[in-house]
Formats: structure tokens, sequence, C-alpha cells
């Protein structure tokens, strides 16, 4: 029972498990704020019990080809909502984020896949923010543009600019 609730407390949500090795070798690289974000969620001092991004990254997890890598992973949300997080996942030949919708630390319905294709980006770019992380913007073919936050937001991380960095290492070599 809650402190003042005559109703009982809801258990916590069960986080989903991480299957896929490359997956689990990419999140145990991560800075230890990034990794925090990532599976327990927002920065250090947050709410305990909630979910971070684990319910993205295992449907991530279900949805890529086995045979396909993932390098790096960092977390990630859109600049319209803050309770739209996710992973963003960086693989040899494209950038996937998975976005999903938060209620009271939950993860509620189906997550935003935006999968950005080397081949099909005209530009990428990034520009860090003063308070931590960075805004990523992915231009397409088409002319649109896509602008996602990425990064735990904490002044004394630097998880950001590794996977950034890495990100622009893959796309430029898929120019040549």
């Amino acid at each position: 029972m809650g402190l003042f609730s005559t109703k009982p407390k809801a258990p916590p949500a069960l986080a989903p498990e991480i299957t896929r090795e490359d997956i689990a070798t990419a999140l145990a690289s991560t800075s230890e704020k990034e990794h925090f974000a990532l599976t327990v969620g927002g920065v250090v001092g947050s709410e305990i019990g909630s979910i971070g991004a684990l319910p993205e990254i295992a449907f991530l997890s279900d949805a890529l080809p086995a045979t396909e890598e993932v390098l790096s992973i960092a977390y990630c949300k859109t600049p319209s909502d803050a309770a739209q997080t996710g992973v963003i996942a960086l693989t040899p030949t494209r950038v996937i984020a998975v976005i999903g919708h938060r209620q009271r630390g939950s993860a509620v319905g189906q997550p935003t896949v935006y999968t950005f294709t080397f081949a099909e980006l005209t530009r990428v770019s990034f520009t860090g923010r003063t308070y931590g992380g960075c805004m990523a913007y992915f231009d397409l073919a088409g002319g649109n543009q896509v602008a996602l936050y990425v990064g735990a937001s904490t002044k004394k991380d630097n998880w950001w600019e590794i996977f950034t960095d890495r990100v622009m290492q893959e796309y430029n070599r898929s120019k040549f």
C-alpha cells in the first residue's frame, strides 16, 4: 500500500532483457551517466525504478536483422517533447533512432522508428549544447530534416562526442 493511499501500490515494471551481444557490448561501453540514462532513465538523481530506454533497446534488438551489427548507442529524445525518449544506434550502414512515449515513467504505445541510411543522407551535423549532449541533424535526400537530442544532458559527460564522432566516421566512410 502507498503511504497515503488505500489502493495497493502497483509493482514496478520489469525491464526488458537485452538479448543481442552487440547491443549489450555497445551499452556496456557507454559512460556511466549515459548508461544510467539508457537503463534507469534521465540523469543521475532522477526517479529510481524508471525503465530508461530499455523498451526501445529491446524493440531495436528484435527489429534489426541479426547480421547488422550495432557499433555504438546513445540516449536520445525529441526536441519537441521530453516525454519522448529512446535510443539512437549506429550500424556500419545507417543510424537508427527508436523513440518511445513515456507516461508516469512507463513506456506506452508503439515506438517511432527513424532510419537514416547513409546513402540516402545529404548531410549529418551535430551542435553541442552548453548543458550537455547535442542536437543531431539528419538531412534526407528529399529535402526533409530530422532533429534529435543525443546524449544524456549533463555538462560533465562527453559520451555524445564519442558517439557522434563515430557516426561521422561511418558516414564519411560510406561516401567513398
